[in-house]
């Protein structure tokens, strides 16, 4: 499942963060507007959990014809459309009663409340359902990710529920409904957290909801993390009224198992310079992390900053299966470094499925679409 050109650098800049990039989010508008070429060829090209972000958004676009039947939303709608057994071990490992620290800033609790509604993980996924209430019923809560474009931007992308906007703008609908907007944002802070994916929603009663995934780098029994949060005042949108909620998460997902996987013999793909080393997978209770081990013969591109500059750095790798078929991929994103003698690594997330003794591969060129072939490889 790929986005067009447009679409994807649209969605990676809004749902797709680095930690450290959005620590102030005028420097993620910025980046809206001003990418860099090198930056923006290489997370386009690695799909940056575009996948997992879809997958949300459908979820909650369908979640929001049942709000008027729940309270709420709930973190086990990311995996309404999984199987029975997914559902179950989400339901087990799902945490209603977070256990955490809220923040103290109470200039901007005078605009928004924040805390960590729910979450659950395993070995190789974070979720987490962070909300954002208003302080009152005249504060309309816009994610920092729409703001600059608030003008054109449709009221539709808040997803409020039982709320029919057609086609108004965020500014517009604000506009009608005698509200105030309010700048908001959110994102989880911790060492291990390299990036993660956000999506959000709003409940009836204006409670902004958002729901952001990572991947689990700590893989400890007790996870201790951050949500950073921040209100940028009405009027005065450089003001930056920050706080932090601290919390902890219990992994009880159990053990995770780990299968490796060598083609059937090295050779150059197809129309590159790259070879496929091997493939491992990290299966754990809700999903598989596949680690797609490649590197570069390109004499000329043994460093990153060389290698990135190449079309190679626009291959991908596509999980096949019985039938030849793609199977959906939960998230990806590959490694902005590179290791010795040309090592690269592409990371993939499945859910949990039995694996056989021999899978296949699709390569593709992710930015022309052009397949090079497939490669095949066979459990150690």
């Amino acid at each position: 499942m790929k986005y067009e050109m447009d679409q994807l650098l649209k969605d990676v800049y809004q749902q797709e963060v680095k930690p450290e990039s959005i620590l102030n989010q005028k420097t993620l508008r910025r980046m809206q507007t001003e990418e860099q070429n090198d930056m923006k060829k290489f997370w386009t090209c690695k799909k940056i959990a575009v996948a997992a972000v879809l997958s949300c958004l459908v979820v909650t676009q369908g979640v929001g014809a049942a709000y008027a039947a729940i309270n709420h939303t709930s973190i086990l709608s990311l995996f309404s459309g999984e199987t029975k057994e997914i559902r179950e071990q989400a339901e087990n490992l799902r945490e209603t009663d977070v256990e955490q620290t809220p923040g103290s800033n109470t200039e901007q609790s005078a605009y928004a409340d924040f805390s960590v509604r729910e979450a659950l993980c395993d070995k190789n996924q974070v979720y987490v359902e962070a909300v954002a209430k208003p302080a009152g019923d005249k504060y309309l809560l816009v994610p920092a990710e729409c703001w600059s474009e608030r003008n054109t931007f449709y009221a539709s992308e808040l997803k409020i529920a039982g709320e029919d906007t057609g086609k108004e703008t965020i500014a517009q609908y604000a506009k009608r409904m005698n509200k105030t907007c309010v700048e908001v944002g959110m994102w989880i802070r911790a060492d291990d957290v390299a990036s993660q994916s956000m999506d959000y929603q709003t409940e009836a009663d204006g409670t902004l909801v958002y729901n952001i995934s990572f991947e689990n780098n700590a893989k400890t029994q007790k996870l201790d993390y951050s949500c950073d949060t921040v209100v940028y005042t009405p009027d005065q949108e450089e003001r930056e009224l920050k706080d932090s909620i601290s919390f902890t998460l219990k992994d009880q997902s159990g053990k995770a198992e780990t299968l490796s996987y060598l083609p059937e013999k090295k050779q150059t793909i197809k129309g590159t310079r790259l070879v496929l080393d091997g493939i491992d997978f990290e299966k754990s209770a809700l999903n598989m992390n596949c680690t797609v081990k490649y590197h570069t013969t390109d004499p000329k591109a043994q460093t990153w900053d060389k290698w990135i500059k190449t079309k190679d750095s626009d291959v991908c790798f596509y999980l096949l299966d019985g039938d030849g078929n793609e199977i959906a991929s939960e998230g990806g994103y590959g490694d902005d470094s590179m290791g010795k003698d040309g090592a690269l690594t592409e990371h993939d997330q499945y859910r949990t499925a039995e694996l056989p003794d021999t899978l296949t591969f699709l390569v593709r060129n992710c930015m022309t679409k052009k397949v090079l072939g497939t490669v095949t490889v066979k459990r150690q």
